[in-house]
């Protein structure tokens, strides 16, 4: 179970229904009418069953809220049985709470990330830097699809990055036996053959995804986003950060996929291998002319 205090920035957990009934002021039986709601302070989801605080309901649920009477006492409430007996200032109690118990999630993931960021920061950095990283891999791989490779074998490696198929194929004519035995399969004589497999095809255009300029606005981004202040962001604030707090360790992740796939691709026997089958590489196109 979590509470959250009446400041909406304190987050409190409870583990167990006896951690709940020792809390100051909790009764577990109480009678109550419909207008003695003073505040709904958490929610909770605790095993074994435990039963409704109210007088005339005494339900057994796992899942219920944590409210306060306007006397000062504390007692739990299932939801149903709540929403029954206290009507519309329930269910507005309930919302109000639920914003408040999101935008504290938010507010702690926010801050949790951003004790993360100089890690982030230096894991960007060493996937940047050196041999056959980021930076060079980028280079080489713009100078291979851009300029090294003739136009229509930088297309059709683009086409085949986009379904992330690097096989390359060609027609072989069959024997008879082979229609003999695949008949009304092969009625043009011919049967699609795989001669290679190019490694790290996707990087034919995820490439772009490792320039400089992606790898310096992420850097920034991490500066500022360690600069955040999460106990003054406002609802909608707290909820673009914590999604884009979400993100970055599969952003992270992306490039890092990107990379290997980059390296896979330069390898020098894969650039003779697409050199050597650039007319099969040409098919590609026509296929889907």
């Amino acid at each position: 179970m979590i509470r959250i205090s009446k400041d909406g920035k304190t987050l409190v957990g409870v583990e167990s229904w006896e951690g709940l009934t020792e809390r100051p002021g909790f009764r577990e039986i109480v009678e109550a009418q419909e207008g003695d709601l003073d505040d709904i302070i958490g929610y909770y989801d605790l095993r074994p069953l435990g039963q409704c605080g109210l007088k005339g309901c005494r339900h057994w649920h796992y899942r219920g809220l944590l409210v306060v009477l306007k006397d000062g006492t504390e007692t739990n409430v299932g939801n149903v049985c709540g929403r029954r007996h206290f009507g519309v200032a329930w269910t507005d109690l309930k919302d109000r709470l639920i914003v408040a118990l999101n935008a504290q999630r938010h507010r702690e993931h926010i801050t949790t990330t951003q004790a993360l960021v100089p890690s982030l920061i230096d894991r960007l950095k060493r996937l940047r830097e050196g041999k056959l990283q980021a930076a060079e891999c980028y280079e080489k791989m713009h100078s291979r699809m851009t300029r090294l490779f003739d136009d229509d074998t930088a297309k059709a490696l683009r086409l085949m990055a986009k379904t992330g198929d690097g096989k390359v194929t060609r027609e072989v004519k069959v024997s008879r036996e082979e229609r003999q035995l695949t008949v009304g399969k092969l009625e043009r004589g011919y049967r699609q053959e795989v001669v290679y497999i190019i490694p790290g095809i996707k990087a034919a255009t995820s490439y772009l995804k490792l320039s400089p300029r992606r790898f310096a606005d992420l850097i920034q981004d991490l500066h500022q986003f360690r600069q955040l202040n999460a106990d003054t962001l406002c609802d909608k604030e707290l909820k673009d950060h914590h999604r884009w707090a979400d993100r970055i360790e599969s952003s992270l992740s992306d490039l890092e996929d990107v990379l290997t796939d980059c390296q896979r691709f330069l390898v020098r026997t894969n650039i003779q291998e697409i050199n050597r089958l650039k007319p099969l590489l040409r098919d590609v196109l026509r296929k889907v002319a």
